[in-house]
């Protein structure tokens, strides 16, 4: 067999070249990637996506897990460095169902999709201002339009990162790691896990994120690397559908 260059690699960084096939051992096989895979640069790709199982959730039974949608595993936490962030406003149905499209959703807060029920722009929607409650005689009903907080991670064990996005009654914490994204930079990894619920609104999961162990300044400049490399790959909103009972009255800080 003729010799060709195979790069081994390592968070996608090439840190050896392979000459012969025999040269893969068990040692190094784990960082290798395949020949046709090499010309792949981040924009091409589809990032993972993280999500919470929910009990009504239709994509995974494991109830309480956050799921991985490319591995198809499902875990109790996940320990991750949060590379880049993006708002986003997602407007559901009134009527729940596990099938449910949303009627407006927005990759940055500002201007919907192509083809919702809203045009937007965000800011000037009557679906995302506060709402006048009979009750109390004030416009202290929140928004039908809730706040999502996506968020780009990544897992040191994985070569690329993964989108996970905060919403519903998981929003607050979504508010509180950005404003930790704000303070610290790339200064600590991040747990994300999550809590049971079992309240008047029902049986469900939210998630909660916590600070985990300090990265090195050799680290810190990796994943700050990391976060320029995968910059153009877009920051979506996660539509996979969001029962009514967990919409957010968390409208967020201003920054």
């Amino acid at each position: 067999m003729a010799s060709q260059e195979l790069a081994v690699k390592q968070n996608g960084h090439a840190v050896a070249v392979i000459t012969e096939p025999e040269e893969i051992t068990e040692l190094n096989v784990s960082k290798f990637r395949a020949p046709g895979l090499q010309t792949v640069v981040p924009e091409d790709l589809v990032l993972p996506r993280k999500r919470l199982v929910q009990p009504t959730s239709s994509f995974s039974q494991e109830a309480g897990k956050i799921h991985d949608n490319i591995d198809e595993i499902a875990v109790p936490s996940i320990t991750v460095i949060p590379l880049d962030y993006r708002a986003g406003q997602i407007l559901w149905p009134e009527k729940y169902s596990k099938e449910s499209e949303p009627r407006c959703a927005s990759d940055d807060g500002v201007t919907p999709r192509p083809n919702m029920e809203f045009p937007g722009p965000c800011a000037t929607c009557p679906m995302s201002k506060w709402r006048y409650n009979e009750d109390t005689g004030a416009e202290d009903l929140p928004p039908e339009c809730g706040n999502t907080f996506n968020f780009k991670v990544m897992d040191p064990s994985d070569g690329i990162p993964a989108l996970i996005s905060f919403k519903g009654k998981s929003a607050s914490a979504g508010n509180k790691l950005r404003t930790f994204m704000v303070k610290n930079g790339y200064r600590y990894a991040v747990k994300i896990s999550t809590v049971f619920h079992d309240d008047s609104k029902g049986k469900y999961y939210t998630l909660l994120a916590s600070r985990a162990q300090e990265l090195t300044p050799a680290e810190q400049v990796y994943y700050a690397r990391q976060a320029i490399r995968y910059s153009k790959v877009k920051i979506t909103s996660d539509t996979e559908a969001v029962e009514a009972t967990e919409q957010t009255e968390d409208k967020g800080l201003p920054f």
